[in-house]
């Protein structure tokens, strides 16, 4: 137990207040093993845990920011959540989402949740659910994003199953797959889009042309 403790939290201390708070966890915790049954009995894990349900898909940083710990604190609940098996890392797009695993997401919706914990591609998915024939220059205009920048991310949702794109002559049209679709249907109220519930619309495609590479 000593020995793992100090290969979980030791590396992600790198200021001596956190290193005393490490060796003050130890000592409270008296040398107990931890298990799956008695995990969530420490009161900041139990905490931990249940931001994780309620914010499916967040980052270490963000849970960081929710629950105020410090980046070794948090780091070593954390492995100790997921090492006893209550709480799942998924690993996408060079990002790490956490989720509780007494909540079921099949993998679309898993790679939905973590997109929609960051910026732009959280607002790309809210305009094309206000707006499912957007063109690029539209989406580009509304976000105040470069047209590369929005081409980028379509074509990174087209390779995981969240968009589909249909060229129509010189255009080219970007729609959330019907898998997609109908998961931010159902749940639109609880995803954190901007302005939520009264989620801002892309501008109805104009036909405006754009370039199809």
């Amino acid at each position: 137990m000593l020995l793992y403790f100090l290969l979980a939290v030791l590396p992600g201390v790198p200021y001596m207040g956190e290193l005393f708070y490490a060796l003050s966890l130890l000592a409270s915790l008296g040398f107990r093993r931890i298990t799956r049954r008695t995990v969530l009995d420490d009161d900041f894990r139990l905490d931990l845990y249940r931001q994780i349900a309620a914010n499916p898909g967040a980052g270490a940083g963000e849970l960081g920011e929710l629950t105020g710990a410090s980046r070794g604190r948090l780091r070593y609940h954390l492995d100790t959540l997921i090492r006893e098996g209550k709480v799942a890392a998924v690993d996408y797009r060079s990002r790490t989402g956490l989720f509780a695993r007494n909540q079921r997401y099949t993998d679309l919706e898993q790679r939905i949740l973590i997109s929609l914990r960051e910026e732009p591609s959280r607002a790309v998915l809210g305009c094309l659910l206000g707006s499912p024939d957007a063109i690029r220059n539209d989406v580009a205009e509304q976000l105040g994003l470069s047209g590369p920048t929005i081409s980028r991310h379509m074509q990174a949702f087209e390779v995981e199953g969240i968009v589909t794109v249909e060229r129509d002559g010189r255009f080219v049209r970007y729609r959330l797959s019907k898998g997609a679709r109908e998961y931010l249907d159902r749940h639109a109220r609880d995803v954190p889009f901007p302005g939520n519930p009264s989620m801002e619309r892309c501008p109805t495609a104009r036909g405006r042309e754009v370039p199809t590479g």
